[in-house]
């Protein structure tokens, strides 16, 4: 890094890592049933430098069979896994207050942050019984993670402390024939979710339909509702808030996928009626063949976002005590996504990946939680009036208790995001199933303490400062 005064100097930005990942599988009976392990070990080495939510060591493993039976038609999967990190107590510390588990939850009955922990285990599992052929499939499962299981260090997990069982059925039929729809395919899905404690959370349904027309054009349409119990997330950390009932749908539209060009719509609206607050998006789609070995797509999109309920902040007060912010958030988001997968040979290709990101938003009527369970959504918080927030050098000064000084202070929370993500990869299939891969991946991101966005802030966008990676994956392909 270069310093004020010119000189250059050198910092440890994350340490000597070590990413492992072994699999054994095993097919039986010709394919239809099969025998997964995967483990999977992290280990760093050396000093940590500024960060300290790192783990020292991460260890991951899972068990999952699948079975199919009655002529293939129905199908079993299991999964059972299994989670270990290790660290420091400040690493793990975070890991319990992460999230995925909020352990710090003043109301959790089933979990609590031990701040002098050196490690975090946890278990995960899955099961599903499917019918997979014919007319008409069904799904019966349940998915559960306890609320120790991470394996972020390898992977990508949002959630922990949560199961969820579900049920879905459809009916799909690839051959109407009629003069107008040549595919149809409609399903109805139930769902609810609860901790570990176990505390119900949701319940929610979801009915699709997807057709597939005469002249190869597409389109569907899905309805969601959502019977929000309890809301354990949306105070960082705070006590859980009684849920609100949401109610979503969305629908696309397609020209025919085997044309050279391709034009696609989608649109969404979310409500949520009891605060008032609601989303709504809107997006393209093109896609160009170029030619048979060049692909070209773009998905530019729009999103309106207003939420009388997004968290600002957890403030404290002279006397220690916490106070949970909220305040009704207007927002804008523009986004589009291009990729372009250029195939060089049957075992080489090419693709590029850019995606421009900016939103802005703007906060009012903020509020502190009163009765975050209260069954009036009115009662679970009090507004601050406008003698109560100052605003001064970009903070805003809260007199909470309406007394006339000032009980604490927070920043400006209205912002505008610009970033920039982009990929290339190469990869080369040097021996049947064995890969290798030359990433370069570039970041750009910007932040301004103003909600608004201007014509002349797309150009932010590619122009912020920016972090270069160039990565070398190589793979080799046992078959024992």
């Amino acid at each position: 890094m270069q310093l004020v005064t010119g000189e250059i100097a050198k910092v440890i930005v994350e340490p000597m890592t070590s990413y492992n990942v072994a699999q054994l599988g095993k097919p039986f009976r010709d394919g239809s049933s099969d025998l997964r392990a995967t483990a999977t070990l992290v280990e760093r080495f050396g000093e940590r430098g500024p960060t300290t939510a790192l783990h020292d060591r991460a260890y991951a493993g899972a068990l999952q069979y699948l079975h199919q039976f009655a002529d293939n038609r129905w199908a079993l999967f299991g999964m059972v896994g299994g989670s270990r990190v290790e660290g420091d107590p400040a690493a793990i510390a975070l890991t319990q207050a992460a999230s995925q588990r909020y352990f710090q939850r003043p109301d959790a009955t089933h979990v609590e942050l031990d701040p002098a922990r050196t490690s975090l285990s946890g278990y995960a599992f899955n099961a599903q019984l499917k019918k997979i052929a014919g007319t008409y499939h069904a799904e019966l499962g349940v998915d559960g993670r306890s609320p120790g299981f991470e394996v972020n260090d390898i992977g990508f997990q949002t959630d922990a402390d949560l199961m969820t069982p579900w049920l879905r059925v459809s009916r799909e039929d690839p051959n109407v024939g009629g003069k107008v729809i040549q595919e149809a395919a409609v399903a109805v899905e139930v769902e609810s979710a609860s901790d570990f404690a176990p505390t119900l959370l949701r319940h929610r349904g979801t009915l699709s339909a997807d057709l597939v027309f005469a002249n190869h054009w597409k389109g569907g349409a899905a309805l969601q509702a959502t019977r929000s119990v309890l809301d354990t997330h949306l105070l960082r950390g705070g006590p859980a808030v009684r849920g609100e009932d949401a109610f979503s749908g969305n629908v696309y539209l397609g020209t025919d996928v085997t044309k050279d060009t391709q034009v696609s719509l989608s649109g969404g609206v979310t409500t949520r009626p009891g605060s008032d607050s609601w989303r709504l998006q809107a997006g393209l789609g093109f896609v160009w063949n170029l030619r048979s070995n060049i692909e070209l797509s773009f998905n530019p999109a729009i999103i309106r976002n207003v939420d009388d309920a997004q968290y600002v902040g957890t403030a404290m007060d002279l006397g220690g005590a916490p106070h949970y912010l909220l305040g009704r958030l207007n927002q804008t988001t523009l986004v589009a996504t291009t990729r372009l997968n250029y195939m060089l040979s049957p075992k080489m290709s090419l693709q590029l990946y850019v995606n421009p990101f900016l939103s802005g938003g703007r906060y009012l009527d903020l509020k502190q939680t009163a009765d975050p369970r209260a069954a009036r959504y009115a009662d679970r918080f009090t507004e601050f009036t406008g003698t109560q927030v100052t605003e001064r050098m970009g903070q805003l000064d809260i007199d909470a208790d309406n007394d006339g000084s000032a009980d604490f202070s927070i920043r400006r929370p209205d912002f505008q995001v610009a970033s920039l993500v982009s990929n290339l990869v190469y990869r080369w299939e040097y021996l049947p199933g064995s890969n290798l891969y030359v990433i370069w991946s570039q970041a750009r991101n910007g932040f301004k303490p103003d909600g608004g966005i201007a014509s002349g802030d797309l150009g932010d966008v590619f122009t912020n400062p920016s972090v270069h990676v160039v990565m070398v994956k190589l793979s080799y392909w046992w078959n024992l």
